[in-house]
């Protein structure tokens, strides 16, 4: 049972006084009333602007499909698409958009069950109306061996679309990687890797097309972080007193490169955070070794800002599964060579609480402002560059994605509880968020509010009056008090 301080709801409630932001459209799945339970795996911007959505949702068996949903920008479903594998567990985890010359394809990773209640990975190519163009099942050696679903990538030298699966036997693990071209649709194999278990992937830029991010075993019984080029060869990172290194989120900064955050588990200073920078050839420009002191840290969420400076979006644990643990949310920012330029505490309200899972995800936006939604409660928040809360509002639903669109407008994507748990079941909800131009939180966009921007017109820096939060109070701003006056 979660247990709140007076002074941690109080917070809250004075975080969420002056949201400005306003519901523009939500989604949800499945429909009310439907009783099935939706699961989201993964959410994708689209190059038109319109959002994809992933993931499993439930069967009158009380089974699994997989589900993969376009939305349009302004919210309605352009297509749905659920498939079915022969028995329970099914659904879609990975997906990459593609163009090249003649062709613009959207391909999609799943991984479904077949009829002896063995996993097998599929890649689908689906086109802009959501048929179904082609599908691939990654060969399996064995019959009675699992093969999961990992990740894809894409190289944009070789048009094509790498392929991350695992495969699964007894007290063994390896990563299989194949590679699909775009133009022919051929699948080939590229390599196995015995004794590494893959996580996940992180997508580069041409030339290469990523990385597969995984463990391997040692002989005394430890765990190493172990990176592998999808061209080259791979990297070992083990900490310094030989625990478990894990690697849990990759991250790209387009144009950049791609981040791997690793869990380093063990040390003497606790649970560490590793991040390690890598270049588009593939090569590691930096690493940093995160820790707070006497805390166990974890990396959440990633995020850049236009100056290619890196977010990290952690929580930290004191005295763990002690009567007096405290828990915290703090954000970290890197300088483009891997500088820690900042480390400061996000406002919660409720940093005391034994037991609390603090779960968050992480936007900037144009003025370089953290956006930060977390879990319990579900809450989103605006805070100014040094970490000060500029507004905050309850969501109605636990975070799971959030995307900063232009002119301050969000999108948030994660799953919902109903009221009433014995009456309705979990599902997925979307909601677009525009800013507000009701400044002072009254209920009205008044004479109050115009008069607040018009008095800081052309200033420059952090303020509730640049709503859509691109660091100028400007003619945009005004421009939205006015069409917004009255209501």
């Amino acid at each position: 049972m979660k247990r709140w301080t007076l002074s941690g709801i109080l917070a809250v409630l004075a975080l969420s006084a002056h949201a400005q932001l306003r519901e523009a459209w939500q989604y949800r799945f499945p429909e009310q009333g439907s009783g099935q339970v939706a699961e989201l795996r993964r959410a994708l911007k689209l190059a038109d602007g319109g959002l994809l959505l992933l993931g499993a949702v439930e069967t009158p068996l009380n089974a699994y499909d997989a589900f993969a949903i376009k939305l349009r920008p302004d919210g309605t479903p352009e297509w749905t698409l659920v498939q079915d594998g022969a028995l329970l567990d099914d659904a879609f985890v990975d997906a990459v958009e593609v163009s090249g010359f003649g062709y613009q394809h959207l391909y999609l990773l799943g991984q479904f069950m077949n009829a002896d209640g063995y996993l097998r990975a599929r890649l689908y190519r689906v086109d802009a109306g959501g048929q179904v163009q082609q599908m691939l099942e990654m060969p399996a050696d064995a019959p009675n061996l699992h093969y999961r679903a990992v990740g894809l990538v894409w190289d944009e030298q070789d048009e094509a679309v790498g392929v991350a699966t695992e495969r699964i036997s007894t007290g063994e693990s390896e990563a299989q990687l194949f590679t699909v071209y775009a133009d022919s649709g051929t699948l080939h194999p590229v390599s196995q890797r015995v004794n590494q278990r893959p996580w996940g992937v992180a997508r580069f830029a041409n030339p290469f097309s990523g990385l597969v991010l995984g463990t391997r075993g040692t002989f005394t019984g430890w765990v190493d972080a172990h990176i592998y080029k999808w061209v080259g060869a791979p990297e070992l990172f083990s900490g310094a007193v030989r625990g478990f290194d894990v690697p849990v989120i990759g991250y790209t900064v387009p144009g950049r490169g791609a981040v791997v955050g690793i869990h380093s588990f063990g040390g003497t200073t606790g649970d560490d955070i590793v991040l390690l920078f890598y270049n588009p050839n593939g090569s590691r420009e930096w690493a940093y070794r995160y820790t707070s002191a006497y805390y166990d840290d974890y990396l959440l969420s990633m995020a850049h800002d236009a100056q290619n400076r890196l977010y990290a979006l952690t929580t930290s644990v004191l005295w763990a599964n002690d009567r007096l643990e405290q828990v915290s949310m703090r954000l970290l920012r890197f300088s483009p060579n891997g500088t820690l330029e900042q480390d400061m505490v996000v406002p919660t309200g409720h940093t005391s609480s034994r037991g609390l899972s603090l779960r968050g995800v992480l936007g900037i936006n144009a003025a370089g402002q953290p956006i930060v939604a977390y879990a319990h409660p579900p809450f989103l928040t605006r805070l100014t560059r040094a970490g000060s809360v500029l507004w905050g509002m309850r969501l109605p639903m636990e975070p799971q994605a959030l995307f900063v669109e232009p002119q301050g407008a969000l999108l948030v994507a994660g799953s919902a509880f109903p009221e009433d748990p014995h009456a309705e079941a979990r599902y997925l909800l979307v909601v677009k968020y525009t800013p507000s131009a009701d400044l002072n939180g009254d209920g009205v966009v008044d004479d109050a509010d115009l008069l607040q921007v018009l008095l800081e017109f052309g200033t420059e820096g952090e303020t509730v009056a640049d709503l859509n939060g691109d660091g100028v109070v400007d003619d945009a701003d005004l421009i939205a008090v006015l069409f917004q006056f009255g209501s």
